[in-house]
C-alpha cells in the first residue's frame, strides 16, 4: 500500500495534468510533488 495517494487527473491542478498522460501508478504518485515529477520526467527525456 502506498503512503501517498495515487492522484487522478481531476484531483490535480490543470497546469500539472499533462504529467498524467502516461496513466501509470508511478506518475500518479509522482504528481503529489509536481516539481519533483517534472525533474523526474526531464531525466527520462535526457536519457
Amino acid at each position: 500500500m502506498a503512503r501517498l495517494p495515487y492522484l487522478e487527473p481531476e484531483e490535480v491542478a490543470p497546469e500539472y495534468r499533462d504529467m498524467l498522460k502516461r496513466n501509470t501508478n508511478l506518475h500518479k504518485l509522482l504528481v503529489n510533488s509536481p516539481d519533483m515529477a517534472r525533474a523526474f520526467n526531464g531525466i527520462g527525456n535526457f536519457i
